[in-house]
């Protein structure tokens, strides 16, 4: 748990919410030898799972955990039986928007938005984010989307 308290002591999301998610079993993380190399956190809302944060330590960048993590994530999803997951990012930094859609996500149009995704677009919108340059993004779980249809 030092570790996590280290890795994300600049985070203010994770500085209020890391307890809880770590409690609730919504949080992943991604340990070497050398301590934590990266968490994800998620939640639940409007019936989709979504990213609330994610963040591997810049000891560890370049070594595909962030890209496990987020695979780890998708099976977070499955194992709840949620078609799909969702995050809000912002679009013009290399490792944030672009990197999510390598992995497979797309824009979220906002008509699709339920209530909780609504709340979270506002939340960023009152806070000091610049709200011009992020999206929201969403990966369907295919093998999901199947099984229900």
């Amino acid at each position: 748990m030092d570790d996590l308290v280290a890795i994300t002591s600049g985070d203010a999301y994770m500085a209020s919410h890391g307890a809880e998610h770590a409690a609730d079993d919504s949080l992943i993380v991604s340990e070497t030898s050398d301590g934590l190399a990266g968490y994800v956190a998620l939640s639940i809302v409007d019936g989709l799972a979504h990213v609330c944060e994610i963040d591997v330590d810049p000891r560890f960048a370049g070594q595909n955990i962030g890209r496990a993590l987020m695979l780890a994530a998708e099976d977070w999803a499955r194992g709840r039986r949620l078609e799909a997951l969702s995050l809000s990012t912002f679009i013009d930094v290399p490792w944030n928007g672009p990197w999510y859609g390598r992995l497979g996500y797309e824009p979220y149009p906002a008509g699709a938005w339920g209530p909780g995704h609504r709340a979270i677009w506002q939340g960023q919108v009152e806070s000091a984010l610049d709200t011009t340059k992020r999206w929201m993004m969403i990966k369907r779980l295919p093998d999901l989307t199947k099984a229900k249809g």
